[in-house]
């Protein structure tokens, strides 16, 4: 689990790339998709040379039929999520819990509930990351990037 500030930003960095990394395989290495729909940094763990492998896959969905459930863990969860309803949605719950998760490993402490798209700089190294997790965090889904896009933007650093 990473979720205090007792690592360097540089190694945060590191395990951001590779978390987007594990998330674009599963959303762009199958047909469907795969949505893991709890990512959080309990569920981000480490091997003995420090690299990020993501875990749980217990509320994974292969996207063979439209995402209704309201799942996760709360605090991470996308807005799409919370409104429920039985509404649809898609991968970009999970790029919205990737931003909050970084967020907290930057920030040390557990993301607020609003939007956190306004909320200033988390890393002090990288203004791309800092990029990165605001529009990871946007609200509405249509104006997240995707994980490929955050893999492409994260890998140039």
């Amino acid at each position: 689990m990473i979720s205090n500030n007792s690592f360097e930003e540089k190694q945060i960095i590191k395990w951001a790339l590779q978390a987007a990394k594990a998330l674009k395989y599963m959303h762009y290495s199958f047909s469907p998709k795969a949505i893991h729909r709890d990512v959080k940094p309990d569920n981000m763990l480490m091997n003995r040379d420090l690299i990020l492998k993501i875990s749980d896959f217990g509320l994974s969905k292969w996207t063979f039929d439209p995402a209704k459930t309201f799942c996760g863990t709360v605090c991470y969860m996308a807005p799409e999520i919370l409104r429920g309803r039985g509404r649809n949605y898609d991968e970009k719950v999970d790029v919205y819990s990737w931003g909050k998760s970084f967020w907290r490993c930057f920030k040390g402490r557990i993301p607020p509930q609003d939007n956190l798209s306004s909320i200033p700089i988390v890393s002090s190294r990288s203004e791309k990351v800092n990029l990165a997790i605001r529009k990871a965090v946007k609200n509405d889904p249509r104006d997240r990037p995707s994980m490929r896009t955050i893999v492409d933007h994260l890998s140039n650093l």
